[in-house]
């Protein structure tokens, strides 16, 4: 017999849970990986690299001014 825990799952299963969300997570992680290769492309297939380089910065600028206003408030 296995080991039983706290909430009635055994050993088994609690490794067999933990495999599946391994293996979730590994997808999650590889198609993270594979939008941000493709707007990489996209961005330098448009030759917008500097733009949008432009336009990160301004929304990072416009984050940080927001969150301060909210620590003032």
């Amino acid at each position: 017999m296995g080991v039983v825990t706290k909430r009635g799952l055994k050993r088994k299963d609690l490794i067999q849970r933990i495999k599946v969300l391994e293996y979730a997570l590994a997808n999650s992680i590889e198609r993270q990986r594979n939008c941000e290769l493709v707007l990489d492309s996209y961005i330098k297939m448009n030759k917008d690299e500097k733009k949008f380089e432009k336009f990160l910065d301004k929304k990072r600028k416009d984050a940080e001014h927001k969150q301060e206003e909210r620590k003032s408030s």
